[in-house]
This record gives C-alpha cells, sequence and structure tokens, in this order.
C-alpha cells in the first residue's frame, strides 16, 4: 500500500497542511455533513440516563458497527453484549463463550465498541467514554471522555502509532441529518487525555472503521467502502486531525420501488492479509445483510485518482468486480481480524440463547469459511 502523498510528511509519517491553507479552506466551505439514517445517534446523554434503552434493533440505529475485536494473540475474540457493560469473550481453542462483566469498572455504562490496543488491552467506549481494559482480571483505566456535546459511537487503534480513533455522533436527532462543525471523528494520539477533532470535508458519520496491521484506514460512508490515514494539521490546536482517504469500492446498493428498499452498505470491516472483509446490511432500516470479502487494493493515490478519472473507475471495477458473498447476515455479524492478518471472525447474526440459530465462522489465511459451535453461556 502506497501511502497519501498528496501533503508533506512530518517524521512520523504524518500529512502536514498548513495552517494558510486550511484557514483558505474554512474561509469557502461550511460543513454541511450528511449521513444516512444507519448512522443516526441515540439520544443524548441526559436523555439515556432517563429513559428506558431501546430494543437491540433500535439500538443498531445509531451504531458505528465496532463490535468485536480479536486478542492480541488471535486466541480469542472479545464481543458487545447489546445494552450491557458485559464483553462476551469468545475462546476459539474450546469454541466456549464466557461473560466479562465490567460494570463497576466502567462506570455500568453500555459497551457500544470494542479495540484492542497497541499494548494488547482491549479497548471499550461507552457512549461518553473510553478504557483500556483487561479482562481477565476486569481491571479497566479510564483514557478519556466524549467532550460535552459529543458522543462516541465505535473505536479503532491505529497499531502503528498507538493512537485511538473515534467514529462520533453530534446530532442526537433520528434519521441523522448532520456531524455539525465538529466533524465525524476524533482521534486520541499515543499518551495524550484529551482527543481531538478530525477535519473531514464532504463526509459525514464513519461506519465501521478499522485499522490494517500496516496502519491503513477503512470505514464505510454512506454505504461505500473508502480507505485513507489520519494525517497532522500544522500548528491548529481546535482541529489538528485530518482525514486523508478515498472511496475505494462503491459498494451500497441504492434502490427506488414501490416497496420496502432491501439496499444495503457498509456496515463493519476487518482487514486481513490481502484481503478486505465487509458486512453489508441494510440501509435505513432494519434487515437482513452479508458478509462479503474483496481484495484489498494495492493503491489508491488521492493525486492519481483526481489527476485521472480513469484509474478511479478501474479501481472500482476492479474491487467491485471481485466482491464474493460468503454468507448472508442479519444485524450484527461481530466481524472482525487479528491483528497479523491471518484470521477473520464472524457470525450470521447476535450471539446469544435467545438466537440459537446464529452460526458462527472462522477464517484461516484467506481460506473458505468454516463453522464453529459455540458452547453459549448459560
Amino acid at each position: 500500500m502506497q501511502p497519501f502523498n498528496r501533503c508533506p510528511r512530518t517524521s512520523t509519517g504524518f500529512a502536514v497542511i498548513p495552517r494558510a491553507f486550511l484557514a483558505g479552506i474554512c474561509a469557502l466551505f461550511v460543513f454541511s455533513i450528511t449521513g444516512y439514517a444507519q448512522s443516526s445517534p441515540s439520544p443524548s446523554p441526559t436523555a439515556q440516563s432517563d429513559s428506558k434503552r431501546e430494543t437491540p434493533s433500535e439500538e443498531l440505529k445509531g451504531s458505528a458497527a465496532v463490535e468485536a475485536t480479536f486478542s492480541r494473540d488471535g486466541s480469542h475474540v472479545y464481543a458487545i453484549d447489546i445494552e450491557t457493560p458485559h464483553l462476551l469473550d469468545i475462546d476459539l481453542q474450546k469454541n466456549v463463550v464466557s461473560v466479562v462483566d465490567l460494570g463497576a469498572s466502567i462506570d455500568n455504562k453500555s459497551i457500544l465498541s470494542v479495540g484492542t490496543g497497541k499494548s494488547g488491552d482491549v479497548l471499550v467506549a461507552t457512549a461518553r467514554a473510553a478504557w483500556s481494559c483487561n479482562p481477565v482480571r476486569k481491571a479497566c483505566k479510564k483514557m478519556c471522555s466524549a467532550p460535552e456535546g459529543v458522543q462516541f459511537a465505535a473505536i479503532a487503534c491505529d497499531p502503528k502509532s498507538g493512537g485511538i480513533l473515534f467514529s462520533t455522533r453530534t446530532d442526537f436527532d433520528w434519521p441523522a441529518q448532520s456531524n455539525d462543525d465538529a466533524g465525524p471523528a476524533m482521534f486520541l494520539a499515543a499518551g495524550a487525555k484529551e482527543p481531538k477533532r478530525v477535519f473531514a470535508r464532504r463526509v459525514g458519520f464513519l461506519d465501521g472503521i478499522t485499522f490494517s496491521p500496516d496502519g491503513q484506514l477503512f470505514f464505510g460512508v454512506r454505504g461505500d467502502l473508502w480507505m485513507g490515514s489520519i494525517g497532522s494539521l500544522e500548528d491548529n490546536e481546535e482541529t489538528p486531525w485530518l482525514l486523508d482517504a478515498v472511496r475505494c469500492a462503491p459498494l451500497a446498493t441504492f434502490e427506488t420501488t414501490m416497496a420496502t428498499p432491501t439496499q444495503v452498505g457498509v456496515f463493519s470491516v476487518a482487514v486481513a492479509k490481502q484481503m478486505v472483509y465487509v458486512h453489508l446490511h441494510r440501509m435505513f432500516g432494519t434487515g437482513e445483510g452479508n458478509v462479503v470479502r474483496l481484495p484489498r487494493p494495492n493503491s489508491a493515490s488521492v493525486d492519481e485518482a483526481e489527476d485521472d478519472v480513469g484509474a478511479r473507475m478501474r479501481l472500482y471495477s476492479k474491487e467491485t468486480g471481485a466482491v464474493e458473498v460468503l454468507v448472508d447476515n442479519g444485524t450484527l455479524s461481530y466481524l472482525c481480524a487479528s491483528a497479523d492478518g491471518r484470521r477473520v471472525f464472524f457470525t450470521s447474526g447476535v450471539l446469544g440463547k435467545e438466537h440459537e440459530g446464529t452460526e458462527a465462522y472462522l477464517i484461516e489465511n484467506n481460506g473458505k469459511p468454516r463453522e464453529i459451535k459455540l458452547k453459549l453461556p448459560e
């Protein structure tokens, strides 16, 4: 993967944009970012604490769909347990699922998203805060809080820099129409105590944020697959980070007809060696979807794409033409890839005793999906 090269780089590899250039952009453009209804946020923090939690299907309307993560050694998968402060510990050696109660350690708030930190700890995000946790000891250390008026929706760690990216929401109505001028994401640099805003033009809510083993960022916007990086903006204290990315595969299946639409788009993403795995979920409502995979693009330079429309079209054609549908899926998939890119885990739906028909799959070295029978907790 070739890095984006439109902007000069710092010694750490981050892109640098002069402050004057950013000021010029801001003077000409006003953030008016739209997102599709799947990206709609849940009620404000106050409203959430004072009202009854919604059903899982309603909860997913505000989801950014980062529901599971591998342990550093690839032997366990840690997944969210919907609407609870619990993790599902999926032991892939014994094929046994157990519950890890983190309630007292994370203020008894529902876990919205999980990731794996550079240290190997499990990263846990609630709407208002993020923790680094050791699930064996059930011990968690708070990393940061969400700023006033912002909620965390998903979490992902850059394995190269150790920085942590949050997909965020700032519009608390349904359906969401914008993420206002705060942008769709925040970034917590390694060693920092406070996440800072990420500057993103023409991009609203980010779905399924994930980093590849070599630090490339992948995510969904309005149903399509994007790839890029988080760069640094020179001397900008308020918004010191930049989302530098391009759409690499148009995967959304938009439609209109005299019936309920069944269109699907990117919901969650996992990156393995040479392949990208995507959960395509129904947009603008609930319903079925698919887990698919496609080749990971070798190159997607912003400069090249702007100068040559044909090159961008050839990229789209190559990626979408090679999509392989693996399984049908509804609601959650717990899609995730191991740190070394050799293993991928996903399911056909929600895990739990009340969902006994849910199937679980493990893929190794991009082979065929192998169904595994999981023993669920009583």
